[in-house]
């Protein structure tokens, strides 16, 4: 993530004239392999859409300028007391399971199955928490490959403003 922002401030500190990419075509004299993301791609487009997913991953979903927006904004008194919903999901702890088995006899059916039962749903949500844990690394080493794939294409495109600029210079 840190190469890939530090690869457009790169990008956005060369590009001087952003505009200039509009004319630009993607195949340059020396530039040997265009990354996939640029193929048939308009090239202030995509300058404008790194820029953007920059703003997204360092502000959030929405515009970066939305986010600075609400931040910048006096407090009203009366946005302080805004409610806040919180969930909690109650599990029980092994000790208090065992304490129910224990205490419980044995020849109340209900009993047990009310303890069995608890006992399934807290396995149930181990299940459930390593199910998301496991689908958070396959996310986040999706993300990671994409912005890996963004910051290479931003090096290509800095790459190819500068041949075209000094190109024009001669």
């Amino acid at each position: 993530m840190e190469r890939f922002v530090k690869t457009v401030n790169n990008m956005n500190a060369t590009v001087l004239v952003p505009s200039k990419l509009r004319d630009m075509d993607v195949n340059g004299k020396c530039v040997t392999s265009i990354p996939p993301a640029l193929a048939n791609t308009d090239l202030y487009n995509f300058f404008v859409m790194l820029n953007d997913v920059k703003k997204e991953l360092l502000w959030g979903p929405g515009t970066a300028a939305a986010a600075v927006a609400t931040m910048m904004q006096p407090i009203a008194a009366t946005d302080h007391c805004v409610p806040r919903e919180m969930k909690h999901i109650r599990q029980p702890s092994d000790d208090s399971l065992r304490s129910l088995g224990s205490t419980a006899s044995s020849s109340d059916p209900e009993t047990d199955s009310d303890v069995d039962s608890m006992l399934t749903d807290r396995d149930s949500v181990d299940e459930h928490s390593s199910h998301l844990a496991a689908a958070f690394r396959h996310h986040l080493q999706g993300l990671h490959t994409i912005l890996h794939q963004l910051a290479d294409s931003a090096e290509f495109l800095l790459t190819r403003y500068q041949e075209d600029v000094e190109a024009s210079s001669l």
